[in-house]
């Protein structure tokens, strides 16, 4: 039940389709395409197979609290009393009403043990990514990366065109060069933001070689 402060806290949620009931400290991997409902009817969907998720129980003045490990999660979050909070180990993101969806990036190349990307791109509303070095505020449309140890920036939209195209493939070229799997994940992460013209460009590209 609400509080004091209003807030009623997201103790329990359930995965659509299946019925099964998730709990505080318990993880759970929904598979690609999952939805789980929340009480406040909030909704999470999974959008890749490897999603790793943990309902944690809220701090004070949150109402939620998620912890995601792995994968990839979009978030539809019902305006409500309470802050929400998705906690990643490259950084944590704050909304109270919104839609956006968080990625977390295994190092393609398989040289660091864990995570080096963190990105989250907001739909609608406003979220607050942030980490030990700094933060930045989101508006929708708004994509932000994260590096370990690094604080939170944006993607920078390249105008289209050669010259856009050219800069992408130097980008991962330079990242292949280096056998550098958080710079390839970098030039990917941005890639899949440009939209289908931005790709079919620097397809384009490739073919012309």
């Amino acid at each position: 039940p609400p509080g004091e402060t209003g807030i009623e806290p997201i103790v329990t949620a359930s995965l659509h389709g299946t019925g099964g009931r998730i709990t505080i400290g318990r993880e759970f991997r929904p598979h690609a395409g999952d939805e789980v409902g929340l009480q406040d009817g909030s909704r999470m969907v999974s959008t890749t197979g490897d999603t790793a998720l943990s309902l944690l129980a809220p701090a004070e003045g949150d109402r939620l609290r998620i912890r995601q490990e792995s994968g990839s999660a979009r978030f539809d979050i019902v305006p409500s009393v309470g802050g929400v909070v998705v906690e990643t180990s490259l950084g944590n993101v704050r909304v109270w009403g919104t839609r956006f969806a968080v990625t977390i990036w295994p190092d393609p190349l398989h040289a660091e043990p864990g995570p080096v990307l963190l990105e989250v791109g907001v739909e609608e509303g406003s979220v607050e990514v942030r980490n030990g070095a700094g933060g930045i505020l989101l508006e929708p449309g708004h994509t932000a990366l994260v590096f370990p140890d690094a604080p939170p920036s944006r993607i920078v939209v390249r105008a289209r065109g050669r010259t856009w195209t050219e800069g992408i493939m130097r980008d991962l070229a330079m990242a292949l060069d280096r056998s550098d799997g958080r710079g390839i994940a970098r030039a990917v992460a941005m890639l899949r933001h440009q939209g289908r013209d931005g790709a079919l460009a620097v397809a384009e590209r490739i073919a012309e070689g």
